[in-house]
């Protein structure tokens, strides 16, 4: 199974010749889930060799320009290559009526199905495979940061053992299989009754934060493997960073540090740094192993 992200932009607010508007295209097992959608992610997503027809839901963290600008030629293209498959959008409120406007002043109409979501904190999709978390941030507007998580694989079926307990065959073991509790001749029987608990293989996840300058949130971002967080601004100019929301590099350090992150990619760079190794020592003052987000770099979670 792939399990992979790559990010399709680093800067935040305004593209230069060579950084993007922040975007990151994870791929999992043959379908791709895309968080924000700046202006230039076709092309971006083209580069990289990403199809955009796999794009199956797009999560859009909040509603400044240069985080979801390249939504409406993206779901055009994606209609004019004749897709079938519905796409399904994941927004702060209001996002079906905003995305719905946009298309009608664009004169866009797909011929595949949008479906829309709002975001709230806590489980915000829950597929066989994985999950996507939301945690509202404190920006200039509603935000939300991300995780997506890996389901854990609950461990080998022992099936002497539900023969043994005279469970048929059928859905039962399917049920027991996926962690459910089952009830059967008035008895509960419970996942760890069948199964091997100690060849549990646990999921691997990731965290997508941008536009953020908040505190507390460490605990959302637990023990995640790769988390992508914006380094908007350096120390000395906090003061930018406190009145237009954004993060500070030794703070995010700190964040990754209290959540114990096992890898730290940082990235939405504001583009009046030219030197971006300057942001990542100050990040490393605080979390030593933290990289610099580079665009079109895949960073494999998963073979």
């Amino acid at each position: 199974m792939v399990f992979q992200a790559t990010l399709l932009g680093i800067s935040s607010s305004i593209p230069l010749k060579d950084r993007n508007h922040s975007c990151l295209a994870v791929k999992f097992d043959g379908e791709v889930i895309l968080f924000d959608a700046g202006e230039g992610v076709q092309q971006q997503l083209m580069r990289s060799k990403v199809s955009n027809m796999e794009i199956d839901k797009i999560f859009i963290s909040h509603f400044h320009a240069d985080h979801f600008l390249g939504l409406p030629g993206l779901l055009a293209t994606m209609s004019l290559h004749k897709r079938e498959d519905p796409v399904v959008i994941y927004g702060p409120r209001g996002v079906e009526q905003r995305i719905t406007k946009l298309l009608e002043i664009y004169e866009i109409q797909t011929v595949y199905p949008i479906k829309y979501q709002e975001l709230s904190n806590g489980l915000v999709c829950d597929t066989k495979e994985y999950q996507v978390f939301a945690r509202r941030v404190k920006h200039l507007l509603e935000t939300y940061a991300f995780v997506f998580k890996e389901k854990d694989k609950v461990g080998k079926f022992l099936k002497a053992k539900a023969v043994a307990l005279g469970i048929p065959e059928g859905p039962m073991y399917s049920q027991l299989q996926d962690g459910k509790t089952i009830e059967f001749k008035g008895k509960k029987i419970h996942p760890k009754d069948v199964m091997d608990l100690d060849s549990i293989k646990h999921g691997k996840s990731l965290g997508y934060v941008v536009d953020c300058f908040d505190k507390d949130y460490d605990t959302f971002l637990e023990n995640v493997d790769v988390l992508f967080h914006e380094a908007m601004f350096m120390k000395k100019d906090i003061a930018l960073a406190r009145k237009n929301f954004h993060s500070v590099t030794d703070n995010v350090g700190k964040v990754a540090k209290n959540a114990k992150v096992k890898k730290l990619i940082i990235f939405n760079f504001s583009a009046r740094y030219t030197d971006l190794n300057a942001l990542l020592h100050e990040v490393q003052s605080t979390y030593p192993d933290a990289e610099l987000g580079e665009e079109l770099k895949t960073y494999k979670l998963k073979d």
